[in-house]
């Protein structure tokens, strides 16, 4: 075909505008791509979402620009991406019909947004459906589910659904330093069965407790009467543990919204915003909704949003709730039966900075009343994304990762005295709340000490903070550890390693540096507490005893991975199964000049270690017909000698297992 000059000239002034779209960060209109939505309809009496009404192109359009978090379902075999948001309008002033408008609740932010009301349609109609009363002449549609599909998903899910846990954020955003809350916690009780707690899906969140056995054949029964649903406003699960004699406790919490920049009239303890459940190792109901509550001198304070970030403005009223952290764990200590709660909230308004910080805390119930422990309850170390908890005949180990790096401590040993129990910090580079490592797992070696995996930038140098003071710098120093891939760390310390570090009574607190572990703060961290040995090619300090130990190598490698998700099951005294998974590291930079790390999800990996974190079996990739993901805000467990994890597929519960030579199977609970 031959060109004429006027084809030419149409051809140079397309060229021309795509040219100039692209100078002023615009796209061509006819390369612009609308995701469609599709609303989850749920009707009365129906246990069911339903996904079958289409969202209005303007709508699609105002999701999309609110960039709101996505978490990815499996459902009836296939992945998902589904957005939750909650809709508001004043009947008497403006609403969808009224005036087509209509306010956002939902990705951190609010917003009200306005389009003609003869475009709303039947989508209009299914929001009024579903609407409930709010205020005066307010109505609300809470939590509503919307799945992107260029087609008709046709799609029905229970609303009942187990939440899957994989959020897809790269362990490199730096909204992953605030972590996932709890959603499915599993402990195993013994003759081929587990107890699961998790946290559903649907418009108010509910937490279930059941019972499942897993037969020779692969198959699995439900054997508690039927999972129990626990209900009454409490939508977050906060922690699931067992005492020795199979008697179950959880722990749940309300959605809290404090006034975030001024003090509560009434500073009372709060007590009804966290509550312990008990059931004996035949479901039958023990207590119910016993307050978390304080007794005798309280030092921990009153419950504010639990599980929260910072609040931070009034157009984020609710901060980052679901972003934080809770554990429980139950052990004897000193002849008494408790349970000892850690999690992270909101502190009591700060006049200084006009609003309020969060905070860990932690407090003991006794295990057979549920009443608090009197004097056993206090504030821990500032800020708390992510923690573990391991019970000892020594009291209950705790391990954080904070806005300094990851800490140690054994709180309950210490409760009554007037002492910092903090006795270390893997303080790798300092960046406001992320300190580029992510909090893994700890695990028993029983008489030679407690283990700790986590992952961290494979870099070195001593350990700085980011100075914010200088852009350039700042800039600078924040591409170079933002680039590093990061890689599994292993850590053993002593079981003393709480009272080597205590010195005389006083109250010290005992900080060194990570990679290189040097000695920053006033006091000496003792050699005493460091218990891995080796003596290969992998030796890293020239002393008797390894502070810390790589396990993979993905920085020495190719650097285009990542390992994140990482989590620790002891076998045996000297055989722990590490799993983990690799994500895919595709480095850019941002408008500023600043390092940007994309990526996806690789795949999930297991190996086998002794005590010192020398290879027992080499690194083996999973593979299956389930999803393989590991939960970023739970924990693996120990099942009938393997190493296991339940995630949700957005259909059922999936129990894996790995065996000490790292087979791997999975079968769906019931």
């Amino acid at each position: 075909m031959k060109i004429t000059r006027k084809m030419k000239r149409s051809i140079t002034k397309i060229l021309v505008l795509i040219f100039v779209s692209l100078m002023t960060g615009a796209t061509p209109a006819f390369a612009q791509k609308l995701t469609t939505y599709w609303m989850g309809r749920r009707l009365p009496n129906d246990s069911k979402i339903h996904f079958d009404v289409k969202v209005p192109d303007f709508f699609a359009k105002w999701i999309d620009e609110l960039k709101p978090k996505t978490v990815t379902h499996q459902i009836n075999g296939k992945e998902w991406e589904i957005t939750t948001l909650t809709l508001k309008w004043d009947e008497n002033g403006s609403s969808p019909k009224r005036t087509g408008q209509i306010q956002f609740e939902g990705f951190g932010d609010m917003s009200w947004k306005q389009h003609a009301t003869a475009q709303w349609g039947p989508f209009a109609d299914q929001l009024y459906a579903m609407k409930s009363p709010a205020e005066g002449s307010w109505f609300s549609v809470k939590d509503i589910n919307f799945i992107k599909s260029d087609a008709d998903p046709q799609l029905t899910a229970a609303m009942n659904l187990p939440r899957t846990a994989s959020d897809n954020k790269h362990p490199k955003d730096l909204s992953y330093n605030f972590t996932k809350v709890p959603e499915i916690i599993a402990v195993a009780s013994g003759d081929n069965t587990v107890d699961v707690a998790w946290r559903t899906t649907g418009t108010d969140p509910e937490v279930y407790v059941g019972r499942y056995r897993v037969n020779p054949t692969g198959a699995t029964t439900l054997i508690s009467p039927t999972p129990v649903g626990l209900g009454e406003g409490y939508r977050y699960l906060a922690g699931f543990t067992r005492d020795s004699d199979g008697s179950l406790y959880v722990l749940r919490a309300k959605r809290d919204a404090p006034i975030w920049n001024k003090q509560h009239p009434e500073k009372v303890d709060r007590t009804d915003v966290m509550v312990l459940t008990k059931f004996d190792k035949n479901f039958k109901l023990i207590y119910k909704n016993k307050p978390l509550g304080t007794a005798g001198k309280s030092r921990s304070g009153a419950i504010y949003a639990p599980m929260a970030v910072e609040f931070n403005s009034d157009a984020n009223p609710l901060g980052g709730q679901e972003d934080g952290t809770s554990r429980i764990a139950w052990t004897n200590y000193g002849g008494k039966s408790v349970i000892f709660a850690y999690y992270s909230c909101l502190t009591e308004y700060d006049g200084g900075i006009n609003r309020r910080h969060q905070n860990s805390y932690y407090r003991v119930l006794d295990a057979t009343t549920g009443d608090p422990v009197p004097d056993y309850n206090r504030d821990s170390f500032g800020h708390t994304m992510a923690t573990d908890l391991l019970a000892s005949d020594d009291g209950v180990i705790s391990v954080g990762r904070n806005d300094t790096g990851l800490f140690l401590a054994n709180h309950l040993k210490y409760a009554t005295q007037d002492r910092d129990p903090r006795v270390f910090v893997f303080n790798h580079v300092w960046n406001g709340n992320d300190s580029f490592s992510e909090l893994g797992m700890l695990a028993s070696a029983e008489a030679e000490g407690y283990l700790l995996l986590f992952t961290s930038n494979h870099s070195h140098g001593k350990p700085f903070g980011i100075d914010f003071g200088n852009q350039a710098k700042a800039i600078s120093d924040f591409n170079e550890q933002i680039g590093h891939s990061r890689d599994l760390v292993l850590v053993r310390v002593a079981k003393s390693f709480a009272d080597d570090s205590l010195q005389s009574g006083k109250r010290t607190e005992v900080v060194f540096g990570f990679p290189d572990l040097e000695n920053i703060g006033n006091t000496a961290t003792p050699d005493s507490i460091f218990k891995l040995r080796t003596s290969d090619k992998y030796k890293l300090v020239p002393t008797d005893g390894l502070r810390f130990r790589y396990l993979t190598k993905y920085a020495e490698e190719t650097g285009e991975y990542s390992a994140s998700r990482p989590k620790i099951i002891a076998l045996s005294s000297n055989k722990f199964v590490v799993l983990w998974e690799s994500w895919t590291m595709v480095r850019g930079k941002d408008d500023n000049g600043q390092t940007t790390i994309n990526g996806n999800y690789d795949s999930t990996w297991a190996m086998m270690i002794d005590m010192n974190g020398n290879e027992l079996v080499p690194a083996k990739k999973l593979s299956g017909t389930e999803s393989l993901r590991l939960n970023s805000g739970d924990d693996a467990f120990l099942m009938d000698g393997k190493a296991s994890w339940v995630n949700g597929n957005g259909s059922a519960l999936v129990l894996h297992t790995v065996d000490s030579q790292l087979g791997y199977k999975a079968v769906r609970l019931p």
